[in-house]
């Protein structure tokens, strides 16, 4: 089958030069061909001319053929496209005169609300390609009665004798025996399945959300109790040191360190810091230990060193007659070497006053 690209008629495979146009025709693959305006034509699979429908990109009353028609219909004279246009818009208003527009819902709403339509009028939709009198139409009965009933499903308003939603279609139920009331007469019946599907999966979706729940409550306590683990581990590869009463840590720190060594650079890994001996008492050595622990907290390496009054960088200058003073502050350094740190990545680190000497 082939069509021209410009008018939109249809030939047989055989033919090339459209009649009208003079034009050379192009082949039908697709399925459809839709009139957007004259000289305007789109060639859609069913597929994409529901998409579009759905996305309100196609009018109810643009022409489509296919390619076993022989003439133009409009869409929704197509049984499987009717259904798919929204009835929010889409309608047709006809005013006893005899003349028709388009118009939305919200639209025919405000009219009769505002007085200027009777009900009377004539109202069509191409989802059931039927005139109906706007008052008595499904969207519009509600708002030409009083006593009016909310759906306790969407919320919206219905006539008092509606017996299903016009706009979601769930029915209303009479909670004392399960059954419909209409002028008075109870009819009972049992709770539609409609009804019942929806209740279920509403018990469903609280029930997934309470489990949903307990498992994040449960989540939250297993990193909770596994970060206490973690940091349990750690602390019991610390060795237990002596409490140095009066020696105190501040300002300690760390950063790695580029060094040559003949031409050949490494990077060592420092901790450093100030000691202070705020005892009155004085002191003649204290010995540091410096831990480092990979992602995991496990330890890497521990070196001790030990700080005496004087001490320049690695190497401390040792004076036995001095003493660390009470007040007197010193720096210090530990330093871990390459072969201290076996190439491994240091996520902490943590040190320690292990012994004090007075």
């Amino acid at each position: 089958m082939k069509y021209c690209q410009i008018c939109g008629i249809l030939y047989q495979s055989t033919d090339s030069i459209c009649v009208e146009c003079k034009e050379n025709l192009s082949e039908l693959k697709a399925g459809w061909l839709i009139e957007l305006s004259p000289g305007n034509v789109l060639v859609l699979t069913t597929s994409e001319v529901k998409a579009r429908i759905k996305k309100n990109e196609f009018s109810a009353y643009h022409k489509i053929i296919g390619p076993g028609d022989k003439e133009w219909s409009r869409i929704f004279e197509v049984s499987f496209f009717h259904k798919l246009f929204s009835r929010e818009d889409n309608w047709t208003l006809q005013l006893p005169e005899g003349f028709q527009y388009p118009i939305s819902k919200d639209k025919i709403v405000k009219l009769i609300k505002e007085k200027s339509l009777t009900g009377d009028e004539k109202c069509f939709h191409p989802s059931e390609n039927k005139w109906y009198l706007v008052k008595e139409c499904v969207e519009f009965i509600y708002l030409f009665e009083t006593g009016l009933k909310t759906c306790s499903y969407c919320g919206a308003k219905n006539a008092k004798t509606s017996v299903l939603c016009w706009k979601c279609f769930k029915a209303f139920i009479n909670p004392d025996n399960k059954g419909f009331e209409i002028n008075g007469s109870r009819i009972t019946l049992e709770e539609p399945e409609e009804v019942a599907l929806e209740r279920k999966k509403f018990k469903e979706r609280k029930l997934a959300r309470k489990r949903l729940t307990i498992q994040l409550i449960a989540i939250f306590i297993v990193v909770v109790s596994l970060g206490l683990v973690i940091r349990f581990h750690r602390m019991s590869q610390v060795e237990n040191f002596e409490i140095a009463k009066g020696v105190e840590l501040f300002n300690t720190t760390s950063h790695w360190e580029e060094k040559e060594y003949g031409g050949y650079k490494v990077k060592n890994f420092v901790i450093s810091g100030k000691l202070r001996n705020s005892s009155n008492t004085s002191k003649k050595i204290v010995i540091l230990t410096g831990y480092i622990f990979t992602t995991n907290s496990k330890l890497i390496s521990k070196k001790s060193v030990n700080v005496f009054k004087e001490m320049n960088l690695n190497k401390p200058t040792i004076s036995k007659g001095e003493l660390i003073n009470p007040g007197e502050e010193f720096n210090f350094e530990i330093r871990f070497y390459r072969s201290d740190i076996f190439g491994k990545d240091i996520s902490s680190w943590d040190v320690r006053i292990t012994k004090v000497i007075e």
